[in-house]
Order: structure tokens, then sequence, then C-alpha cells
């Protein structure tokens, strides 16, 4: 089988938007203590000199400034499919990604709360991201390859987080996440507005890409032929013939015998006619009623919960938002050179290991050892944190085992999550696989 023009499409799309997700969530973890002690929220001391961690009040905005993103990407996840659904794929990713542009307004901004509104915006387009990627591999990638391809968004999240650690470390070189000295801590305003202004160039190249570039999703058209095919049907109206279920390879559309997609069969049958002649069938397969109230809904609710907790659970975004917090409690200096190198640059390196395995080996191997790896390291990292006061063996022994829960992270619930919650399932609920994370 040669190669897929929709298959690079689909690489091409998942690593632009990637970048955005993995830019803009990582950026943060190391302007989040400069930001607000240095520029939104400073405290002083009686003769007037900047001092840092005085109240709790600045460790709250702080937490606030970092979870917007994640706020955003909840609200995100339950807009993507039902706007995609009434649009389309193309449609849909284009929208968001004209939205996601909206960020480059970051380098202008000076105010807490427009800040944190902006954070916000990119964290709507993260969350429509997360859900349209997959789904739009799954609907056009050949399933023999469909694993591998489906890993580029988890392999570009990981690129521009290590790329994002990576503008923090240069932008503040001897960064110290302990000190109280501002000098130690602080970061030029110009500095990190650029930084985070950065993170509009993925959603701008990406707006491009869907607006000029990329095709719209075979299945999704035939889905809306179908569903005009049945109203005119009901309606009286001449009925079209029924429409090939097909996906252009080498720009060519080739034979159902050769290359048939066997999750719109199992959506529309063979013959393409509606489930059991009902086109709500088709058409409420993305409802929460349909979801948790019919017994194979809930069959599937289920493992989506599941694997969204067991991702999100793991504590992978402790590590990726105070990485540079966890290094200075082990007593690492230069704490943004270990985020960048062990953290960064590190996670981008073990996410390979799962796209050359991932449809050698299969999905569930690799979850279960993922997850073993990551429970060890949990253990051990604890341990170390509690009863080792040495500063060169906390230390060392700290990176080791932050290294093997990341490796786990990644051949495990990190890349794995979007293909077995998109590939594994039921084409009628196929979708819902990541809506919960």
């Amino acid at each position: 089988m040669g190669v897929s023009i929709v298959a690079l499409h689909g690489l091409s799309i998942c690593f632009w938007c990637g970048c955005f997700c993995g830019y803009n969530s990582g950026i943060i973890s190391g302007l989040s203590k400069p930001l607000i002690e240095c520029d939104f929220f400073p405290e002083y001391s009686p003769n007037g000199d900047l001092i840092s961690d005085s109240s709790k009040k600045q460790s709250l905005f702080r937490g606030v400034l970092t979870a917007t993103v994640l706020c955003g990407g909840m609200v995100g996840s339950l807009l993507g499919v039902p706007i995609a659904d009434k649009y389309g794929r193309k449609k849909a990713l284009n929208m968001f990604s004209l939205l996601g542009c909206t960020t480059a307004f970051l380098y202008l901004v000076e105010d807490f709360w427009v800040h944190v509104s902006l954070r916000f915006v990119a964290g709507l387009c993260i969350g429509v991201y997360y859900m349209l990627c997959p789904l739009y591999i799954t609907e056009t990638v050949h399933v023999a390859s469909r694993g591998r391809v489906g890993t580029a968004l988890q392999i570009s999240i990981c690129f521009s987080i290590f790329l994002a650690q990576f503008v923090n470390w240069i932008s503040k070189s001897d960064y110290d996440a302990t000190s109280h000295d501002p000098d130690q801590f602080c970061v030029a305003k110009s500095i990190w507005q650029l930084e985070f202004a950065l993170g509009a160039i993925p959603a701008i190249v990406a707006f491009l890409y869907t607006y000029f570039i990329l095709p719209e999703s075979q299945m999704w058209i035939e889905r809306s032929r179908f569903s005009r095919r049945y109203n005119d049907s009901v309606y009286g109206t001449p009925v079209e013939s029924t429409p090939t279920f097909t996906r252009p390879l080498l720009g060519q559309r080739e034979s159902p015998e050769t290359f048939h997609d066997l999750a719109f069969e199992e959506e529309f049958g063979q013959s393409g006619e509606a489930p059991n002649g009902r086109l709500d069938d088709v058409e409420d397969s993305s409802s929460w009623f349909r979801l948790f109230c019919s017994p194979e809904g809930t069959k599937w609710a289920k493992i989506a919960i599941g694997l969204a907790v067991t991702s999100q659970l793991t504590g992978i975004n402790v590590v990726i938002y105070y990485s540079p917090q966890i290094f200075a409690e082990a007593h690492i200096k230069n704490e943004l050179l270990a985020t960048f190198s062990v953290v960064g640059l590190w996670n981008f390196l073990s996410v390979f290991v799962s796209t050359l395995f991932v449809d050698r080996v299969g999905r569930k191997p690799l979850m279960v050892v993922g997850l073993l790896l990551m429970t060890v390291a949990s253990f051990l990292l604890a341990l170390v944190f509690g009863s080792l006061n040495e500063a060169t063996m906390k230390s060392t022994l700290a990176i080791c085992c932050i290294l093997v829960y990341i490796f786990g992270f990644e051949i495990g619930p990190g890349a794995l999550f979007f293909s077995v919650g998109f590939g594994s399932f039921s084409a009628k609920f196929s979708w819902w696989g990541d809506k919960f994370r």
C-alpha cells in the first residue's frame, strides 16, 4: 500500500495543532512565579524591596494562571465535536485555529485578568484540537497505520513542550525558583510577553493550512449525504444512489473491496442504510442520554471515563507545570536547565518508543507497562523526598525517578490515549473515547 495523501494531511494538522497545545501548556512552567510575584501581584517589604512568597495570595493566583488553560480545555472538549459534526472537521479546525491566533495579543497584555482570559481562549482551542485531530485521523487514515499516525499529535505536543522549556531557559538562564531575590527569578516584561505571543505561530499556520490545503473528512461528507438522503426518502424526494464509502489513496479513490472503511460499515451497514431504519441511530450517536442510558453506550462510557481517570490521575500535569519547583526542592541548581533537559528533552525522546511499537506490540500491553513504570517511579520518588536529606543523593535519585516516570507516561497513557480512545471504540461512540480527558 502506497503513501496515503490523507495520512500526510493528518500528520501535518496534528503537528501544528499539537505544537499549539504543547507550547501554550508548557511555557507557563517557568513563568508563573515571575509573572505573579514581579508583575501582576508584587509585594514589597517595609523598606520598599520586592519580596517573594510573603502571602498565600500569590500562590493562589499562580494556581489560577496555571489552571486556566486546563479549564479552557474542558470547555473545548465539549464544544469541538458537536461543532465539527454540524460544520465539518475542516471548518471546525479552521475556526478554532483562527481563534487561537488571538493569543498573539498576549504580547500586549499587562492586566492579569485579561491575560487569564486569553489563556482560557488558548485552552479552549487546545481542548478542541485534542478532540478533532484524533477524530480526523480515525476517519481518514487506514487502520493499518492509524496507530502510528495517531501518535503524531502526542509527538508534536512533546516537541513543543520541549521547545517552550528551552525558551524559558534561554530567557532566564540563572533562574532560581527558591530564591527570595527578585534578580534571581524576575523576567523582563518584554521577554515574557514575547514568549507567550510565540504560542500563536502554530495557530496561524494551522489556520492557513486548514483554509487552503486540508481536505474534508470523507466519512463526514458521506454521513452528511446519508442524512440528506434519508430525509429525502422520508419526504418523498427522489433518493440519490447509495454513496461509496472509501478513502482516497495517492489522490485516487479505491474500491471498497481493496480499502473498505470498517468504521463506516459498523455505523451505517454495508448497504448504507440506517440501522433499524432509524436516522436517530446516526444523528444522535453523540448524545449524552444515549451514551449513559443505552447498554452499548454505558459500556463505552465506563471505558472512556476509566481511560481519562487513568491518564489524568497519573499526575503528569504536576511534573510539566511545576517541574522547576520540584527540582528546586530536590536541591538541583539551575531548575530551568534541569526542566528543559530532564522533562522537555526526555519527554520528547520517550514518545518515539510508542510510535515504533504501538502497531507491533499493541496498545494494551504498552499501556499496562507504562502505568506500572509510573507507579513504581512515583512510589520511589515519594520515598526520596520523604526520607533522604543528603543533597547529592536526593537530586540524583529524584532525576532517575522522574526519567522513569516520564518514560512510562509517554509509552503508555500519554501517547496511546488518543489512539485507544478513538481507534478502539465502536464507531457510534468513538469520539467519546477522548472527550472525558
